[in-house]
Formats: structure tokens, C-alpha cells, sequence
């Protein structure tokens, strides 16, 4: 019997240590690699960022998780990650396809069709797995990818279809995007403008290098914003517009060289009680950013463009 058990922890061993894997990709922004404690409950371990490349065993659970509701269960996957094994929630990565970045924002569509399309896009920035590249029908001249995203909204990876020339798979491509975030997450203006400085060096498509350029360029204007002071004045109320009906980034600092913070809904009723002296003028409106708050819970949230606020 004794022999028969060591066998099989032998086994164990071996199928541990030999198990193939296949290259995967991690989509959830801030998102958690989780270790199995003794009892069987997932624990998180290890936060990744959007993109992150991963090993992915043939291997899953369901299994329970810290702070779950009683019975609650995920499927969890294993992986391998910086030469250690993990588990990851399985509807958070995605296998076969390439890491690659939304270069302008791109309309969705269900399918490789220019009919088929979502009233949703992709945000510029946003990091995708890319996989086939479809041609449509000659006459329309359209070519489309399939790409997969995480959506915070269904919690899970999505995969549908943008339009080829709104990405990009190239390997410096994707560092430059990744230097544009760690620029933004740094709140001096000297800091962002060399990190950004330094990914123009890379070796990067023309339509990359524009957008360094452009986040320059913005970070000049945040610049202007702050220096040009703010007007202190009676708190003013209203509410968020848009003529699309599409949610408003709100940044932590005035310009779009601020990072954003949250979105928020056309109707949500705002208050404020600081605008920037200064204005600015995008997608055609003119106007200054407001600091402002949750009218109903009062909560502080950032700085709204005044475009889109009535």
C-alpha cells in the first residue's frame, strides 16, 4: 500500500513539474493572481496589469474565494507566472492571440461585418488580444480583427471585432503605450514629459508616435491650466450632456494630461465650487474644467471639461 502511495505522489510529482502550457494573456487592469490555501479557498496573491503575459495550464476548479458570499464559486484556472504557479479566474485571460493596443477609438462590431455593429467602442489605449485578421467583401474595403478585451461591465472577457487599421500587434507599440500609462500615473509634469520623451525613441509607427506627441502636447495645456490659476465662486449645480449619450471622463487634474478617475452618466447632477481661469477647446467646444462633486452624496470626484455639462 505504502508503495502504491508513493507511486502516486511520484506521479503527481512528475505531471506537476512536466505539465505543458500554453502562452496566454492577462486582461483585467488590476487584476489578481490567487493561491489555494489549505482549505481549498482561493486567496489573492499577485496584482498584474492589463496585458500581462502569462502560461496557462489545462487545468481548472471551481473553487471559493476570500470574502465570498456563502456558496459562491469562480472557475479558476491554472498558471504560471515569473517562474511561480497560481490560479486566475478563467474569464479574466485569454489563449492564442497577441497583445496589441487600440491606437484610435474603435467602434465594435458582433462580427466582420460593417452592418454588425455595437453602439460601443474601445477607448485609444485600451489593451486587446488580437487574433485572425478578417478581410470583408472586396467592394467595401474594410478589414477587421478579432479582439478580446475585459469588460469591467460583464466582468469577463469579451471578444469581438474592430476595424484593422485602429490597432497595432507591433512589440514597440505596445511598450510606448505602456510608457504613455506610467507617465500618467506620475503627477509631475517634468517626470511625464521624460518618460514620454523616451518613447519616442522607440521603434514606433508613425500613428503611435502622434500620439506621444499629442500627450505632449496635452501635458503642455495641463500645464497652462494649473499655472493659470482657478476662480473660486459660488457653488454652481448641473448636470452632464452629451449629444451621443456617452459617459464623461472625469480626470484628477484639469486637461487632458489628467488621469481619469471615473465616468460618469449624461443626467448625473454635479455641483462646483472651482473652474480653471483658462479654457480649453476640444472636439470643437470651448470652455474651462470644473472641480466637481456628487450632488446627491456629495462625494468629491475630479475635474469635468465644461463642454459637456448644461
Amino acid at each position: 500500500m505504502k508503495k502504491i502511495f508513493a507511486i502516486s505522489i511520484l506521479f503527481t510529482l512528475v505531471s506537476t513539474v512536466f505539465a505543458q502550457t500554453v502562452p496566454g494573456i492577462f486582461l483585467q487592469d488590476n487584476g489578481w493572481l490567487w493561491s489555494e490555501k489549505d482549505n481549498g479557498v482561493m486567496t489573492a496573491k499577485v496584482k498584474l496589469s492589463e496585458g500581462t503575459d502569462i502560461e496557462v495550464y489545462s487545468v481548472s476548479k471551481d473553487a471559493s474565494y476570500e470574502n465570498a458570499e456563502k456558496g459562491k464559486t469562480l472557475n479558476f484556472v491554472k498558471v504560471r507566472y515569473d517562474s511561480k504557479d497560481y490560479w486566475a479566474i478563467s474569464n479574466r485571460i485569454i489563449t492564442g492571440k497577441k497583445v496589441a493596443v487600440i491606437t484610435e477609438d474603435a467602434a465594435i462590431y458582433n462580427t466582420a461585418n460593417p452592418a454588425d455593429v455595437r453602439n460601443a467602442h474601445l477607448d485609444r489605449g485600451s489593451v486587446v488580444a488580437v487574433g485572425e485578421t478578417n478581410k470583408t467583401d472586396p467592394a467595401r474595403k474594410v478589414t477587421f480583427a478579432e479582439v478580446s478585451y475585459y469588460s469591467t461591465a460583464r466582468y469577463s472577457v469579451q471578444t469581438v471585432y474592430v476595424k484593422a487599421s485602429k490597432i497595432t500587434d507591433n512589440s514597440q507599440d505596445v511598450l510606448a503605450f505602456r510608457t504613455i500609462q506610467r507617465a500618467k500615473e506620475l503627477t509631475v509634469v517634468d517626470q511625464k514629459k521624460t518618460i514620454l520623451e523616451s518613447a519616442l525613441n522607440l521603434n514606433i509607427t508613425d500613428d503611435v508616435r502622434k500620439i506621444i506627441q499629442d500627450e505632449m502636447a496635452d501635458l503642455t495645456v495641463q500645464f497652462d491650466l494649473r499655472e493659470g490659476g482657478v476662480d473660486s465662486a459660488d457653488k454652481k449645480s448641473f448636470s452632464v450632456h452629451t449629444e451621443d449619450g456617452s459617459k464623461v471622463n472625469i480626470r484628477d487634474f484639469p486637461g487632458l494630461g489628467g488621469n481619469v478617475v471615473t465616468q460618469v452618466e449624461p443626467g448625473t447632477a454635479l455641483t462646483s465650487v472651482q473652474m480653471t481661469e483658462r479654457e480649453q477647446t476640444i472636439d470643437g467646444l470651448t470652455a474651462h474644467w470644473y472641480e466637481v462633486y456628487d450632488a446627491e452624496t456629495e462625494d468629491y470626484l475630479g475635474w469635468i471639461f465644461g463642454g459637456f455639462i448644461q
